[in-house]
């Protein structure tokens, strides 16, 4: 008997075929956020996902961006999660205050992690491409669907929030 993946008319997405494809690109993306092999559990999880959801994947020239989006927020998905915020706290949020960065990239991380818990899900996003992968509005509109200007709103929110931390004044906002 052959597995049922064979047989159904939703499994022509040749999983395996974007496994040895974009495998290595989903996993270098994970690794921007975990090292290790928490950064491989990330790879796992994306091409799980894509053998539950291989319908959205009707379209294979939009493979790559869809799984770049899935690996991103299946990576911001596990630093909300309250163990790893408490982690990324201590690991980088009591130290934030006094080491010095060499590094603009790595502020922006160290910044983006220790606000990920208070900031709207979608401006996390946008920051997350926006400071950490260097990508241009114009970019950020075409891979989140959403127009250049709401865009450029998250990213002011983003701003905002953060002088808000450097002057002290970050605290919880109502939901």
């Amino acid at each position: 008997m052959s597995p049922p993946a064979a047989n159904a008319s939703a499994d022509a997405v040749d999983v395996a075929g974007l496994y040895r494809r974009y495998g290595p690109g989903v996993l270098r993306r994970a690794q921007r956020f975990f090292p290790g092999s928490e950064a491989e559990e990330v790879l796992h999880e994306v091409f799980l996902r894509v053998v539950e959801r291989r319908e959205q994947l009707a379209d294979a020239g939009r493979a790559r961006a869809w799984l770049y989006r899935l690996t991103t927020n299946l990576c911001l998905n596990r630093l909300r999660d309250g163990r790893r915020r408490q982690a990324l706290w201590l690991e980088h949020g009591a130290m934030a205050g006094w080491r010095p960065t060499q590094d603009a990239d790595q502020e922006s991380l160290v910044f983006l992690r220790q606000q990920w818990a208070q900031a709207d899900p979608r401006v996390v996003e946008v920051g997350v491409y926006h400071l950490v992968d260097g990508m241009t509005q114009d970019d950020i509109a075409a891979l989140t669907g959403c127009s250049r200007r709401t865009v450029g709103k998250r990213i002011k929110q983003l701003r905002e929030l953060a002088a808000r931390a450097v002057s002290g004044s970050v605290r919880e906002e109502p939901a």
